[in-house]
């Protein structure tokens, strides 16, 4: 997947995150995705084959194969999936 990736910031992120503001990044996904919800209620977005979702493990600064580096904390499904992550 390709994305868009930059620091939080602003007065809303400062005030949700306060401290841990260096450690969050917001991210923009391009493409087409299709919302899925399962038995349990819980939301994924996929993309293809592939199926993100709230609390999933993303690398971002580090290769595919290895330990993700982010995690997923909050999807918000616009035109684009938009992603805040925070550094594990």
């Amino acid at each position: 997947m390709t994305a868009e990736i930059w620091p939080a910031g602003g007065k809303l992120q400062a005030e949700l995150y306060g401290q841990k503001l260096s450690y969050i990044r917001n991210c923009r996904i391009d493409g087409e995705y299709k919302v899925q919800t399962d038995a349990k209620g819980k939301i994924s977005y996929l993309f293809g084959t592939k199926a993100i979702r709230e609390g999933d493990g993303i690398c971002v600064y580090v290769p595919g194969e290895s330990n993700p580096d982010y995690k997923i904390i909050a999807i918000r499904p616009y035109r684009h999936l938009y992603m805040e992550l925070e550094k594990i």
